[in-house]
């Protein structure tokens, strides 16, 4: 079969070169006669196409944004990123001297950046035309070489411009948001306890990029120096060749030696800049935003399955026709016609029906582009800039209609003459059983796309919806600049007295709303413990609605003691062995810190479903040790109306800072935005599986219509010897329902696999109820025989009399 579609794409790229007066002739006539006589089948075909490629052609365009992460780079190849691994999974972050000190083992490393990676977002203060505004902007502290390192092209100003501490480098998108169409060169800019002035303006990068179009500051030169324990730096290399890449760590390793590294419990790694986007094993990464190759294979493996059943449709329909064109094909056979030309006419058909379906299919691209539905799709929907990608898509449409239309052209031809004219092939058993296992094939694909969306939406609602131990309901959060902070007794005072609100406190990170929170390393009883740490103002626990298990609740005036308080969650009390007044100590140089453990607090769920629960502390204190308490967690009142209290906060907050850009965010929203990729994936997976749904059931929908027109006699026959219209439709749907359970028993199993494989990614998961297999039973089954039923009852319902006249 492989070896005559082959030779069939080759006989029709000849066809477009040496075809004679007639063959073309031959090929028109037929292409004009199946427009003409089967339009129905003709726009169903269409129709299914259709839908099926701008399925494809939306999920191509993700895969291409996901898969070309960091690979347009000019030198993309040669780039990478230092990160340190452990036992159990890996850092992007490194110590400074530690950093310098591999750069200058190689004389590989061409150039190599340093990029603080603990920068977050924070309020930045712009003056345009006399009018100040305040914006929310990532700033980045590098050193001077980054803008090399990731060759950003300047569109004005000095990419130098980082070797001065004063100035900044920001993006050409973010020079229009602040200034519009005034000059931004020479313009000061102030953020969080900083003023510099724009030295430069970067095209914007795009944004499958790990350099963001963010405010780039130079990193000071003493910062870091000499603090082999202060991993707090990324490191991105450009080396000379990717050859060198594979011995770099081990001569390093070789050669280096230090007090400070114990190779026995770290070790080091340099990873492909483009690979960076889909790692899953790296903490403390300044790339957020992660990709999985599981996903893009699934995804990949969708595309193709909707087209396979589409293309499944299109076979079914060309069977269809078969009886209805048997004789027209084989009287063109007797007058003289080839069975090559007639093959490759019919095939040159086929290839152009799949042609007009994808322009169809770019229309309705273009026109989701426009639309709310580009959410679905990471990277956008537009078609400018992708005119490789697009004919790439085209050329697989021709190929698909080529290899579809090859059967169906190889059966019709090969009946001869005399038989074709007087034999009448509607019901053969042959052409019965090849719908029947090309309809199998569309049901089994259907049947594990349904129970993998099903099972999909059910983790994703699962995990945004499970408790996490705090009251989230009434949980609302507002990120706070320095000058909110810094008048934080005011700031409390004035949100106390508004009557919804019940209590609040700052926090260095919102609990709930990230897996990455800060490790600390304390000593007790001589030994090191480690342990997830947000540290916060004295009411935390009221915020949350927990109450000690044990011990006591925080007082407050510990928020201004010297010496730190802790209280654990029950993992930490019963791993560590603490009890209330355990001393934990931390000593290195000139730091010395102490602090006492009060009370326990019960287990919560702070992170994602994604990440394991850890021994975790609330701790109060004056001096930060994990950062500026910079968000703001209140608890309201049961029953408040959240619109009216977001009014009362803003004017509250405006009060003290009149230029603070106001945002305020119900807990639960933080959480559906921790689970944005998840929740993304479940939309795009259930909108895929009823787009299956609907090709499917068009394909269901043409066997049936063509069973039915050659059994008008069997069913008139029926009738007169007494059969009702139950009995009719019952003998209809029962080979329907076979198909349904044959096909229902082999996806389980597949599906089974899938489901397991992608729940990998999960800490906690949830069962493989097997309700769910059976409501994806009922509900393809039902949609089916509904739609058997529907076209035959006409059928069943017509006089047996006409019935056998007409035959």
């Amino acid at each position: 079969m492989k070896n005559n579609v082959l030779n069939m794409l080759a006989q029709l790229l000849l066809l477009f070169f040496v075809l004679n007066d007639i063959a073309m002739k031959v090929i028109m006539q037929n292409l004009y006669s199946t427009l003409r006589r089967f339009r129905l089948i003709t726009w169903f075909n269409v129709g299914g196409l259709a839908v099926a490629f701008t399925v494809f052609i939306v999920l191509i365009m993700q895969l291409s944004y996901e898969w070309s992460y960091d690979r347009f780079e000019k030198h993309a190849d040669c780039l990478y990123r230092l990160e340190i691994t452990f036992e159990n999974g890996a850092q992007a972050v490194l110590s400074r001297p530690l950093i310098e000190a591999f750069v200058a083992s190689s004389p590989h490393v061409l150039q190599y950046a340093l990029l603080d990676g603990f920068g977050d977002k924070q309020y930045v203060t712009v003056e345009n035309e006399e009018k100040r505004q305040t914006f929310k902007e990532l700033f980045c502290p590098v050193t001077q070489n980054y803008p090399y390192v990731f060759e950003f092209e300047m569109v004005e100003g000095s990419i130098n411009s980082l070797n001065n501490p004063d100035l900044v480098l920001i993006p050409q998108s973010m020079a229009k948001k602040f200034f519009g169409n005034n000059p931004a060169i020479g313009k000061r800019i102030e953020g969080e306890g900083w003023s510099k002035t724009i030295g430069g303006i970067y095209r914007d990068v795009p944004l499958n990029s790990i350099a963001g179009n963010v405010i780039y500051g130079r990193l000071p030169d003493e910062q870091g120096k000499g603090q082999w324990m202060q991993n707090n730096f990324e490191c991105f290399l450009r080396l000379d060749n990717p050859s060198s890449a594979a011995d770099l760590v081990g001569n390093f390793k070789k050669n280096f030696h230090h007090d400070k590294v114990d190779w026995k419990t770290m070790d080091l790694r340099i990873v492909p800049l483009h690979d960076v986007y889909f790692e899953d094993d790296v903490v403390f990464d300044s790339q957020k935003e992660k990709g999985s190759y599981l996903q893009m294979n699934l995804l990949a493996v969708i595309a193709l399955l909707i087209v396979f059943i589409a293309a499944i449709n299109f076979i079914n329909f060309s069977n269809a026709k078969v009886p209805m064109r048997l004789k027209s094909v084989n009287i063109q056979k007797v007058m003289g016609c080839s069975t090559r030309v007639i093959r490759c006419s019919l095939i040159f058909e086929a290839v152009i029906i799949c042609l007009f379906a994808y322009l169809i299919a770019l229309f309705a691209v273009y026109a989701l582009s426009r639309s709310s539905f580009t959410d679905v799709v990471a990277g956008g929907m537009s078609l400018s800039g992708r005119i490789p990608l697009l004919l790439g898509v085209g050329v697989f449409a021709a190929v698909v209609g080529a290899v579809a239309g090859s059967w169906p052209a190889f059966y019709i031809t090969s009946f001869p003459p005399a038989l074709a004219l007087k034999g009448n092939f509607g019901l053969s058993s042959k052409g019965k059983v090849v719908r029947n296992i090309l309809v199998c094939l569309q049901f089994t694909v259907l049947f594990i796309l349904i129970i993998g969306a099903l099972f999909v939406n059910k983790q994703n609602w699962y995990m945004t919806h499970k408790p996490l131990g705090f009251d989230r309901d009434r949980l609302a959060v507002i990120d706070v600049n320095n000058k909110l902070s810094n008048n934080s007794l005011l700031l409390e005072q004035k949100l106390v007295e508004l009557s919804d609100i019940e209590a609040v406190s700052r926090v260095s990170s919102v609990v709930g709303s990230t897996d990455e929170y800060p490790h600390m390393g304390r000593m007790y009883n001589g030994k090191m413990i480690n342990f997830c740490m947000v540290q916060a103002e004295p009411e935390i626990l009221k915020v949350l609605g927990l109450k000690p298990l044990s011990g006591r609740d925080f007082l407050s005036g510990e928020a201004l003691n010297n010496d730190y308080t802790y209280i654990f969650n029950e993992m930490g009390r019963k791993q560590f062995g603490l009890e209330a007044g355990s001393i934990l100590s931390f000593d290195m140089g000139d730091y010395h810190t102490r602090g006492q453990v009060v009370g326990f607090m019960p287990d919560m769920k702070y992170n994602s479903s994604r990440s394991i629960t850890e021994p975790f502390a609330f701790c109060v204190g004056k001096q930060y040790q994990v950062g500026p308490l910079l968000s703001l967690m209140i608890r309201m009142r049961q029953g408040t109306d959240y619109s009216k209290l977001r009014k009362a906060v803003e004017k509250a907050l405006h009060e003290i800072d009149p230029d603070y850009p106001f945002e305020m965010h119900l807990m639960n929203d933080i959480q559906e935005n921790l689970y944005q990729k998840e929740l993304h994936m479940g939309r795009q997976i259930t909108f895929f599986s009823l787009v299956t749904v609907l090709i499917s059931l068009i394909g269901v929908l043409g066997v049936v219509m063509f069973e039915s027109e050659y059994r008008h006699k069997e069913i008139g026959i029926r009738k007169v010897f007494g059969a009702s219209v139950r009995e009719l439709l019952l003998m209809f749907n029962k080979t329907y329902l076979k198909i349904s359970i044959v096909c229902f028993v082999i996806a389980v199993p597949l599906s089974y696999y899938f489901v397991q494989r992608w729940q990998e990614s999960f800490i906690d998961k949830i069962s493989l109820s097997w309700w769910i297999y059976m409501l994806a039973f009922l509900l393809v089954t039902t949609i089916t025989l509904v739609t058997v039923s529907l076209q035959n009852w006409h059928v069943a319902n017509v006089n047996p009399v006409d019935s056998i006249r007409s035959e």
